[in-house]
């Protein structure tokens, strides 16, 4: 009789979330890469979204891979982020916020990939003398394939 219930428990809530994840994503196969990937922060990463040393980050990267082959891979990427309330709140904490743009195409055919997204995160200091920091960061956008 356990067993039973159990399995119309499962049936009537897990099995329609776990429908409703499959076909609401996607699963794209090729992810974006950088040499430099440590110029690229808000997309390793959107806890780092305004954390850096002052007021306004633009970073911008620009790859050409295996051109010598044809058409090759060419990848683009800008972003612009600053911290928000730096400063003025209790502990040293702060916000920050960002834009992320890239484009990607790839080979003859001209594959594309673009993605613009927004980035917010929230710093917060765990000790007086500002030597050690808690981030937590939400990135979301508009990505073509």
């Amino acid at each position: 009789m356990r067993v039973r219930n159990l399995l119309r428990s499962v049936g009537r809530w897990y099995l329609p979330a776990a429908l409703f994840c499959l076909m609401a994503g996607t699963l794209p196969a090729q992810d974006v890469h950088f040499s430099q990937w440590q110029q690229t922060p808000m997309r390793i990463n959107p806890a780092m979204t305004g954390v850096f040393a002052g007021t306004v980050r633009f970073s911008n990267n620009y790859r050409s891979q295996w051109s010598s082959l044809g058409k090759g891979y060419k990848t683009i990427h800008a972003s612009l982020d600053a911290p928000i309330g730096k400063g003025s709140m209790n502990n040293g904490s702060f916000f920050g916020g960002g834009l992320l743009i890239i484009q990607d195409k790839a080979g003859a055919a001209e594959l594309t990939s673009t993605y613009i997204e927004g980035s917010l995160s929230y710093t917060m200091a765990l000790d007086d003398a500002g030597n050690h920091w808690f981030s937590l960061g939400f990135q979301g956008g508009l990505n073509q394939y």
